[in-house]
């Protein structure tokens, strides 16, 4: 732990700390004493330490002392005592010096044959190489991406990143924008990370959207220099949160190793020369954003710099609100990006072939099980089968690959109140189909989405399909759906 240089440690003088330990001892050997001598426990102390019982003893003992204990009264339990003391004084002296002893022969021994073996992530084509260390105050070596060590690491990490070297689009005149571009390199690199395993940013990757959220939070905030970098850098720990893997069936996906992409994010920007090279106040703001960027805990309350830099502490606040908006922002037009792929005939042949089965696993009318939600409605004087867009979604995406699930962003939420984005393309395959009924009556909503009512009771938003469609390719399921038991009538959403 390091300490301001500034900073003034509290020493206590030889002479003042020698007295008050020998007052210590005193008054513990006092206090034994007078316990022994009211418990009646003073001559069999005494015994024991002399080794004249059962128990065994390893007390050293004085001639003199032997002598003085041989006497009785309450001199015995007091010699006793003492002896005692020096016996344990002694032991814990000892004891220091061998752990001391052998403390230093191992430091040595690490120094003479220490070494480093960096580990390259499956983000780096850089070799692990080891290297033989002689820092003064760590066994720590940190590299950067051209091979330089760095003459101040922190002490916290170490790790190869990849970099790609880019020429900016914008002036480097301080270390915030040399950090700024270290970020771009690095991301340059990695354009093809996830930004989400379960598919929270649709297929858009770790690079567009951290460039997504640096170009908000420079809308957001155009006088802070920090906000394009915060931007960039919120999300670097899903490098090392998130890695590739396989399914059972040998399907390539990405598998999440740690729910603390922020807090990594932060460990790994203070690894990069360029953080290092910052001032401290400007390191100290962007650490604390970057650890609470994502809203998990609240800002600590009070300084987080010193009381006497308000303006600092206003500054961290109101960067930490804006990235968070910036996120959220992003994040929303990643997730709207699902739509685009019913311009993808890949994703729309696998719709088509799984939303069958999808279909038919819905409770319709409660008929697979009598006790749980219904997940749709039909009656046999209706035309159409009434499915409840979200629980359609549920049942589907088992069926897809992981790849279509993401792309897809089907196991997120809808933004806010509006429909999900995957709707596009699953209404295009309901079309393409012949299932899907898009008007019903006078109502042609766009998108074709519905609520259903029965009395006071309204649900959806649902999608109208074609009973006769259904009934045409799957006779037995829609006999066994059966008639709804109540009056249902379908309004517009």
């Amino acid at each position: 732990m390091s300490t301001n240089k500034d900073a003034s440690l509290a020493r206590i003088g030889t002479a003042r700390g020698f007295l008050s330990t020998v007052a210590m001892l005193g008054a513990i050997y006092a206090l034994l004493t007078a316990l022994l001598i009211w418990t009646d426990l003073g001559v069999a102390f005494t015994q024991y330490v002399l080794g004249s019982t059962r128990v065994p003893s390893f007390y050293w003992v004085p001639t003199l002392a032997s002598e003085l204990m041989q006497r009785g009264g309450h001199l015995r339990t007091g010699v006793a005592v003492g002896v005692a003391l020096i016996n344990a004084i002694g032991i814990t002296a000892l004891s220091g010096i061998v752990v001391f002893v052998a403390r230093s022969g191992f430091d040595e021994l690490r120094e003479w044959g220490s070494k480093l073996h960096t580990r390259a992530p499956a983000t780096s084509d850089l070799k692990a190489k080891p290297q033989v260390l002689q820092t003064p105050s760590c066994s720590l070596a940190i590299y950067d991406y051209s091979g330089n060590a760095l003459l101040h690491p922190a002490p916290e990490a170490h790790l190869w990143l990849q970099r790609i070297p880019m020429t900016p689009a914008f002036a480097i005149t301080s270390a915030v924008d040399q950090l700024r571009l270290a970020l771009l390199e690095t991301l340059e690199a990695h354009k093809d990370w996830t930004s989400g395993p379960e598919g929270h940013h649709a297929n858009v990757g770790l690079r567009d959207h951290s460039l997504k959220v640096a170009a908000e939070m420079i809308e957001r905030v155009p006088d802070d220099p920090l906000a394009p970098v915060i931007g960039l850098a919120h999300d670097l720990g899903k490098v090392i949160a998130y890695r590739r893997g396989k399914t059972p069936a040998g399907e390539p996906i990405w598998e999440k190793s740690s729910k603390t992409h922020d807090f990594l994010s932060a460990h790994m920007v203070r690894v990069l020369p360029e953080f290092q090279a910052m001032e401290d106040t400007e390191k100290r703001i962007l650490m604390a954003v970057l650890t609470y960027s994502h809203g998990r805990d609240d800002l600590p309350i009070g300084a987080i710099l010193r009381p006497d830099n308000p303006e600092g502490d206003a500054r961290i606040r109101n960067l930490t609100r804006n990235i968070r908006a910036a996120d959220g922002i992003a994040t929303r037009s990643d997730q709207a990006t699902a739509a685009d792929a019913v311009h993808n005939e890949q994703v729309m042949e696998e719709l088509r072939r799984v939303l069958p089965n999808a279909v038919l696993a819905l409770n319709i009318n409660k008929a697979n099980d009598a006790l749980a939600r219904a997940d749709g409605f039909t009656a046999m004087a209706r035309n159409y089968v009434a499915v409840l867009e979200t629980h359609l979604r549920d049942k589907l995406a088992p069926l897809l690959s992981e790849t279509l699930q993401n792309e897809l962003a089907i196991r997120t939420q809808p933004p806010g109140r509006g429909t999900h984005p995957s709707l596009v393309p699953i209404l295009a395959a309901f079309r393409d189909m012949g299932w899907l009924l898009e008007s019903y009556r006078e109502m042609n909503p766009d998108p074709p989405l519905f609520r259903v009512q029965s009395g006071s009771i309204q649900v959806g938003p649902v999608i109208l399909l074609s009973r006769a469609a259904l009934f045409a390719e799957h006779p037995d399921a829609v006999l066994a759906w059966g008639d709804a038991d109540y009056a249902l009538r379908v309004r517009p959403l």
